[in-house]
């Protein structure tokens, strides 16, 4: 953050030395530096030239969103292994003597994003044990796909596998289908909601079988509190009559160079009727 306020500083200077400067229009190189910068690096060279050249804003955006186009419809025209993006993160601990106890922990996030599909897989993965009895076993994988319909509206589809020992989860899929509106898509605040029906298949470690229809339901918040920090929520509801599903996952990324962000994150799960002797709510 100490960077970044003292670049504004200098442009801030450079803009009353050199006033007229600030009148011109962006010199071709400009949008050669956007298109080279990094996604996440794109807005805070946006801030800095919008302070450099403040009479040439909307030029700057509608620079910014040409860039995004072409970079969607490069993406379009590739094949499909191609133009994916995304991040990663991986975790373990390792305790003996005493005590011994083991865990490993994972997340992958990755998106391609086209002038009309936008395609995002998402794996996570938490095993452990302790003193040789298994502790944790979570592992879920899930593929969304999303159809833009008109600027605001867009149909999805969902494939989601869930493996919970703690729930008494052996696997359960479920597909969903539905609409989705983006009631705000700003620069720095995207919020949408997502609804349409479920159907789930549920096999337990310890119980019988469940097959079941029911009503899916998400908002995701996006709010870019500044070049270098994101906060993200994301709240789905699976219900059906038997029992339904509530999930929360809250996040806040930095930035810290480059490729690398350090993050805080919690995941809140709750099953409305687990099998007995399960609790019904889980903190990660």
């Amino acid at each position: 953050m100490p960077r970044v306020l003292l670049v504004g500083g200098v442009a801030g200077v450079m803009g009353l030395a050199y006033p007229a400067y600030a009148q011109e229009p962006p010199p071709p190189i400009i949008e050669e530096i956007l298109r080279e910068a990094l996604k996440t690096e794109r807005k805070t060279v946006e801030n800095i030239l919008k302070r450099l050249y403040p009479d040439r804003i909307q030029e700057i955006d509608d620079l910014i969103d040409k860039i995004e186009d072409d970079e969607e419809a490069e993406v379009s025209e590739s094949k499909f292994i191609q133009g994916w993006t995304g991040e990663g993160a991986l975790g373990a601990n390792l305790t003996s003597g005493n005590v011994d106890q083991w865990g490993v922990n994972g997340s992958l996030t990755v998106e391609r994003d086209g002038l009309v599909w936008d395609h995002s897989l998402a794996l996570i993965v938490d095993v452990g044990e302790l003193e040789g009895d298994r502790t944790d076993e979570r592992i879920s994988f899930s593929y969304t796909g999303e159809r833009e319909i008109t600027d605001d509206l867009y149909a999805f589809g969902t494939l989601r596998y869930e493996r919970d020992r703690l729930q008494d989860i052996s696997r359960r899929f479920t597909e969903t289908i539905g609409l989705g509106y983006e009631f705000i898509d700003t620069d720095d605040i995207d919020l949408s909601l997502e609804l349409g029906p479920a159907l789930r298949q549920t096999k337990f470690v310890d119980q019988p079988d469940q097959n079941r229809f029911g009503i899916f339901s998400r908002s995701k918040f996006k709010w870019e509190v500044s070049d270098t920090l994101d906060f993200k929520q994301v709240l789905a509801a699976t219900i059906d009559e038997g029992n339904s599903t509530f999930l929360s996952e809250t996040s806040l990324t930095a930035s810290l160079y480059g490729r690398f962000s350090a993050r805080f994150s919690t995941e809140i799960e709750i099953e409305t009727d687990p099998p007995a002797d399960v609790q019904k709510t889980d903190l990660f």
